[in-house]
């Protein structure tokens, strides 16, 4: 009778300490997203908000990463981990597929900032990076009042990370570099994406090559890899056979991709298929939701 007595007061125990934290961990949605840029706090004068918007659907687009700003007043108790976290499933921020949303959550009140990260980006945008974000570039700005300087700089960052980009702590000294580096990268995705759209819509089979070739002959004007007549005549030879590879690639999967009915993938310049985001309607651009993604708890907190 004795153990039964104990039993039954552990029992009691237990469900009490579980009904607690369910009310400890009470998450309240803000509400419906309305776009990547969310203040429900108003912290972000119009334009503010307007640029973060623009560069975030032009990141989408480019990449169908998905990163959504939240600004709330209060976190009402709750944790920031668990209320980002339940946040994240509520709107599902990044796509289905491949789970690339990203997170980032500001308390005002409560001082308290979050990065959640989808599973699909956990590789780039590690705990490490986060925690260096939020430390090095969010707080302090947010510590001034400045939460546009801090949000826009978290922003910049979060983009080179999913690229691979973001320099860590102990590589100080390869900063300058990886800026450049991660300029350069950005740069090629663009404009290779740019070609990809044109040519793989492109009749010709060999307008590719062409730009290769034009390519090599101006690194070769420039003397890029030194002022031998060889050498450039190697590389423009080896960059007219990558225009031409790049063209068939890219043409026969804009074939393949309209003949079966499918989305055209958005490195051939096409939409960002079930990710979401913006659609456009006869006035204008409008917000078609997020795609689903899911988070498993990757990211980092922080306070100021």
């Amino acid at each position: 009778m004795k153990f039964l007595r104990h039993r039954s007061f552990v029992i009691i125990a237990l469900v009490t300490l579980t009904l607690c934290s369910q009310v400890t961990y009470a998450y309240t949605s803000p509400g419906t997203p309305s776009g990547f840029v969310n203040d429900f706090a108003g912290v972000l004068s119009p334009d503010q908000k307007v640029s973060l918007e623009n560069s975030l659907a032009t990141f989408n687009a480019s990449t169908t990463n998905e990163i959504s700003i939240v600004t709330i007043k209060s976190l009402e108790g709750d944790y920031i981990e668990h209320y980002a976290l339940s946040l994240f499933k509520e709107w599902g921020i990044g796509t289905k597929k491949h789970d690339n949303g990203v997170l980032l959550l500001v308390a005002v009140d409560d001082r308290k900032v979050r990065i959640e990260v989808g599973y699909g980006l956990e590789g780039y945008l590690t705990d490490a990076v986060s925690s260096q974000i939020i430390r090095k570039e969010i707080t302090p700005a947010f510590k001034q009042g400045d939460y546009y300087t801090g949000i826009r700089t978290a922003v910049n960052s979060m983009t080179l990370a999913t690229a691979g980009a973001y320099p860590l702590d102990g590589e100080q000294k390869k900063a300058m570099t990886s800026d450049a580096l991660s300029g350069i990268l950005f740069a090629f995705v663009v404009v290779a994406q740019f070609l990809a759209s044109i040519l793989s819509r492109s009749k010709s089979f060999w307008a590719g090559g062409v730009i290769g070739g034009v390519f090599g002959a101006l690194l070769t004007y420039f003397q890029v890899f030194g002022s031998s007549i060889i050498i450039g005549s190697a590389l423009t030879g080896f960059f007219v056979a990558l225009g031409l590879l790049f063209d068939y690639v890219v043409s026969r999967e804009y074939t393949k991709s309209v003949a079966s009915g499918g989305h055209v993938p958005w490195w051939i310049g096409g939409g960002s298929g079930s990710s979401g985001g913006y659609s456009s309607s006869s006035g204008g651009v409008s917000f078609g939701g997020f795609g689903g993604g899911r988070s498993g708890g990757g990211g980092a907190s922080g306070g100021w």
